[in-house]
């Protein structure tokens, strides 16, 4: 009987051992694997991070695709301001000059018609450099759109 408890525990043993072993080995690749897991993070928030501070570098902040409506106001008010000034100065300016400046402000007025914007001034009054200048934006009803 001793004798069968005996093989019994040599063989117990060395499967004990074996299976602690490989219970240890198991514990380590999940550690290594957690580990790696975590440098994996880390890179792609570091990556995430460059990738920032590259695109914030390169790509300015300040440029508008759409133009808002204050500034197709403001570009027509100085296109307008422009014209009265050409007017004070056309007396002194050669006629190939006069011409080329006129062309560029049609070119100018062409570029607002592509969006329905005049430039018309009611008042004709003289220009003065410091005067401020209103502007009126006209409500339109649409008929199709209207209650009847």
């Amino acid at each position: 009987m001793l004798n069968s408890m005996l093989e019994n525990l040599n063989i117990i043993i060395p499967l004990t051992i074996f299976f602690l072993i490989d219970i240890f080995l198991f514990v380590i690749f999940l550690i290594k694997y957690k580990q790696q897991i975590d440098i994996s993070k880390k890179i792609d928030e570091m990556y995430s991070k460059i990738h920032n501070d590259i695109n914030f570098a390169v790509v300015p902040n300040s440029i508008k695709l759409s133009p808002g409506t204050d500034d197709f106001i403001q570009f027509a008010i100085e296109v307008w301001r422009i014209e009265q000034r050409i007017i004070k100065i056309q007396n002194i300016l050669p006629e190939n000059q006069k011409k080329g400046i006129e062309n560029s402000t049609k070119k100018l007025k062409r570029y607002f018609e592509k969006y329905d914007i005049e430039i018309i001034d009611y008042t004709n009054q003289k220009f003065n450099d410091g005067l401020n200048l209103d502007v009126s934006i006209p409500e339109y009803t649409i008929p199709f759109l209207t209650a009847s």
